[in-house]
């Protein structure tokens, strides 16, 4: 395959990373641009400390949004694992955790 050009200018901290959605608990939900630095504060080194590369993060919020987007992101910057499950599920949870050997969730 052919190499990718180098961009235009380097990439800078404040430069628009993503665009996440906002729950829209105080009205209809909005796109809101992230920055580079702003994904790297919530998911990069320094977040989430307790978090290690052999762990496995269990990802059952939608990942269009704040809230589950991090969480991929987190474990991707160490080098561990996610599991994604489709939506929550009360007795679904502990079977998923069990059958996928899950060593960590975040819940609301």
């Amino acid at each position: 395959p052919e190499a990718l050009a180098p961009p235009g200018k380097p990439i800078e901290p404040w430069d628009p990373q993503t665009i996440c959605y906002t729950s829209g608990t105080t009205g209809p939900s909005k796109g809101v641009i992230s920055s580079y630095f702003h994904c790297w504060q919530s998911a990069g080194p320094a977040a989430w400390p307790f978090v290690r590369p052999d762990d496995r993060f269990l990802v059952n919020m939608p990942i269009f949004h704040f809230g589950g987007i991090g969480l991929p992101i987190a474990m991707l910057a160490r080098g561990g694992s996610i599991v994604l499950m489709e939506r929550f599920s009360t007795p679904a949870f502990w079977p998923l955790v069990r059958r996928t050997r899950c060593t960590i969730a975040f819940l609301i």
